[in-house]
């Protein structure tokens, strides 16, 4: 259960990651 939970945090990290990339000028503004 923990390492799914693991699993999903660094999922949601990446996917954080991925958007900052693309969508610098948004995260400027955020």
């Amino acid at each position: 259960m923990i390492l799914y939970l693991f699993q999903k945090c660094i999922l949601q990290w990446q996917l954080y990651v991925g958007l900052r990339d693309y969508f610098p000028t948004v995260m400027t503004i955020i």
